[in-house]
């Protein structure tokens, strides 16, 4: 007979033994046989091997689902993060939507005026209530006209300011060059010294061009202000002391001629590097407000907090907020600079650096906002702000053809102390961002 097991000759005498016992006892019994017990021994057998064998599979491949799954779970596959980009903190000024800024009109101006002369800033009241010369871009017409009817001293004082020339009671003597700076030495200003680019320091030239003259202005920025960078370039042996930067457009010869260079330096590609140690006279949140023909920079404290100079394409500091006064028409207008909350009595180093590169004409103007402070404003929403002044007295007299932007005559004066050696403190927390 054919078992179908004859790879299983081992156990067959087993089997037979045992289909021979189950039958005799199937056949006592006389019970209820199921179909399955009515099968030959042999067919149950092999029916149970198949089940052991499937069983036996089953189980293997649970287990090894088993460790599959737990390992998944136990230990999962790092996720790869996909790439990102860095969003710059810093949003152009273009791309900035400031609300409108409405005109303050102030029923009554609480600061006296009506006695000019012992006023320390008494002279700048003519910018604001003057009109320029009709060849120059500024007009003075602009501002908003005061609410009150003027007084005797305020009609004495816009007749002096229609007079080409002619300055206030008290004023000093009639120079252009003054406006840069005194020679004489004074603890109370920045101290200021004069670079010619197109010479080397034994006098030789340089040939230095446009291009090259704005690299080099620009390096000496972008490396911390380090004066070895201009130190291979010509520089006056006279230093000037100035308590402020607010500089009139006049031509550029007036620099040179300031330093007493005139005829020894044509009036192009020079600089001036002016140095302080200043004190705010209370504590506050300020900005450094200006622009300047062809460059003005301002770093405080070991930063650039301004920076507005005629050719703006590839300085690194930008400005969140513009004022336009119409003044000179410079592109842009006047920078607004970066927040500086200050402390009363804390000196911080300070540095200005000014320049003209054609040769043309120049001005320099640098004016302090103070966060907080209700300034009185233009007709364009523009606040008319006070000049940043290391030290009081009258300013220089406008000669003739020279304009200042409108300005507040009256501001708070800041301390000054002897430039220390050494740089900056270090101290960068005084920054916000705004």
């Amino acid at each position: 007979m054919d078992t179908g097991l004859a790879g299983d000759s081992v156990f067959f005498p087993l089997m037979k033994c045992s289909a021979n016992g189950a039958g005799m006892t199937g056949a006592k019994g006389g019970g209820m046989q199921t179909s399955e017990h009515k099968k030959p021994l042999l067919i149950r057998l092999q029916m149970r091997l198949a089940e052991a064998r499937f069983l036996t599979f089953s189980a293997l491949l649970h287990t090894v689902l088993i460790v599959i799954v737990g390992g998944v779970v136990l230990c999962p596959t790092p996720r790869v993060l996909p790439d990102f980009t860095v969003v710059d903190a810093f949003v152009a000024a273009d791309t900035i939507s400031m609300p409108p800024i409405e005109p303050v009109t102030l029923p009554d101006d609480p600061r006296p005026i009506e006695n000019p002369a012992p006023s320390p800033n008494s002279s700048a009241i003519a910018a604001i209530v003057s009109t320029a010369p009709a060849s120059t871009a500024f007009n003075a017409g602009k501002l908003a006209p005061p609410t009150a009817s003027p007084s005797d001293a305020d009609k004495m004082l816009r007749e002096l300011a229609n007079k080409p020339g002619k300055g206030l009671p008290g004023g000093r003597p009639g120079s252009a060059t003054k406006f840069f700076g005194d020679k004489d030495q004074t603890a109370n200003g920045f101290v200021g010294t004069f670079y010619d680019l197109k010479q080397t320091r034994s006098g030789k030239p340089t040939n230095v061009s446009p291009d090259e003259y704005h690299t080099i202005f620009r390096k000496f920025v972008r490396e911390h202000w380090r004066e070895s960078v201009l130190a291979e370039y010509f520089h006056a042996p006279q230093k000037l002391y100035t308590p402020q930067i607010f500089i009139p457009n006049m031509p550029a010869d007036e620099g040179p001629k300031a330093f007493d260079l005139d005829g020894k330096v044509k009036p192009s590609r020079w600089l001036v590097h002016y140095k302080a140690r200043v004190a705010p006279p209370a504590d506050g949140t300020y900005h450094f407000v200006g622009g300047g023909d062809d460059v003005l920079v301002v770093r405080f404290n070991g930063k650039v907090v301004l920076d507005r100079c005629w050719y703006q394409q590839d300085e690194e500091w930008k400005t969140a907020r513009n004022y336009d006064y119409g003044y000179t028409g410079i592109p842009n207008g006047f920078a607004r600079g970066d927040a500086l909350r200050l402390k009363a009595g804390q000196f911080y180093d300070m540095e200005v650096l000014i320049g003209e590169q054609p040769g043309g004409l120049v001005f320099f103007s640098l004016l302090l906002e103070e966060e907080g402070v209700d300034y009185r404003r233009d007709a364009r929403g523009n606040p008319i702000l006070p000049v940043f002044r290391l030290a009081g007295g009258p300013l220089p007299e406008l000669q003739a053809g020279q304009t200042f932007p409108p300005y507040d005559p009256v501001g708070a004066i800041w301390k000054a102390a002897p430039m220390k050696t050494g740089g900056t403190s270090g101290l960068d927390d005084f920054f916000t961002a705004k």
